[in-house]
């Protein structure tokens, strides 16, 4: 689940008519506007102890057909190969039963340290035993806020704060709604970030007295490819528009729209990342999902947290944590 990844809106909505204006609703207005800005502070750490070199690290990358777990792998070998370390990708393959044995594998490496986009908390028996070899573990994602995790046996747990981000989602239809937004809250609850996001997501729009929360579905992100179309189509028919979907994850909506039926009339509106998609091309192939419309983009700065995953991995053995302030919830732009 990044922040971007896992971290989209959608929706499929008329044009809104004037709306409740109210505290909730002109605060929602400006803090989209805030969003929308650019961000010029850097966050992050400003120094860094000299590297040692020949290091092995795991990734249990969570599903490496999702894209944002598959990039984190990729920037971390990036990473490691400017420091002379080694990194193995081991497919966690999108369940808990999955990652457990993904993780025992990576054990049995005997690396380093062990990075993991998986829920810290399914697989805690692997995550104690690995710490009791001194085997370092970092987590992408892999708990409900950021920071360190001695009670789950994460060093530091890389993300923004979901809390932020669920909130930020909210606040984008309200805003776009005029106070009038009806929404529909995807989760994959197999995540404690997600759950945290979206409970986020779901208390915000619940402030909004014009806004209503029609759905709060809990659906196994490893089963986006097989259930968002009809998921989609039956919100659609039960709901109508207009109607705002958010989800957890941007890989959910690759598979939500097949056809322009409901397209006419009404706008499709995809959260992905933080660049135009018009439409979002991989290896020289139209994303499934993707057809023209209006946009809304989030930043999941899969580069930055892939990098970060082997910075946290060499501080470890200093005990250095390196504490700083969790990422702005979202990037998001418009396209007219």
């Amino acid at each position: 689940m990044a922040d971007g990844f896992l971290l989209a809106i959608a929706g499929v909505c008329a044009s809104a008519s004037v709306g409740w204006a109210d505290e909730v609703t002109d605060g929602a207005k400006a803090a989209v506007q805030k969003y929308v800005g650019l961000q010029s502070e850097w966050l992050g750490p400003t120094s860094a102890p000299k590297p040692q070199s020949g290091k092995k690290i795991v990734y249990l990358s969570g599903d490496e057909n999702i894209d944002t777990s598959h990039e984190y792998g990729v920037y971390m070998k990036e990473a490691a190969a400017k420091l002379g370390w080694d990194v193995t990708v081991i497919d966690g393959k999108g369940s808990p039963s999955s990652w457990l044995a993904a993780f025992n594998q990576a054990i049995a490496l005997k690396p380093d340290g062990i990075a993991i986009f998986a829920d810290a908390a399914s697989l805690q028996d692997p995550i104690r035993a690995a710490n009791a070899q001194h085997i370092v573990v970092i987590g992408l994602h892999a708990a409900g806020t950021p920071g360190a995790f001695p009670d789950l046996g994460v060093f530091f747990n890389i993300q923004g704060d979901p809390r932020n981000v669920g909130k930020a989602q909210a606040e984008w239809a309200i805003a776009d709604s005029d106070g009038k937004a009806r929404v529909v809250i995807l989760t994959h609850n197999e995540y404690k970030i997600a759950e945290t996001k979206s409970t986020a997501a779901k208390t915000m729009v619940e402030k909004c007295k014009g806004c209503q929360v029609l759905e709060y579905a809990n659906s196994p992100a490893s089963q986006a490819d097989q259930r968002m179309a009809q998921l989609t189509t039956s919100w659609i028919q039960r709901f109508g528009p207009p109607l705002y979907i958010t989800s957890v994850g941007d890989n959910d909506f690759d598979f939500a729209v097949r056809r322009r039926e409901y397209c006419d009339s009404s706008r499709f509106c995809e959260a992905t990342r933080s660049y135009r998609l018009e439409p979002y091309r991989k290896g020289g192939h139209e994303r499934p999902g993707a057809h023209d419309g209006r946009y809304r983009s989030r930043s999941t700065g899969q580069r930055t947290l892939g990098r970060g995953a082997i910075d946290r991995g060499d501080r470890a053995r200093l005990g250095d944590e390196m504490r700083r302030p969790a990422a702005a919830p979202a990037r998001v732009s418009e396209t007219p």
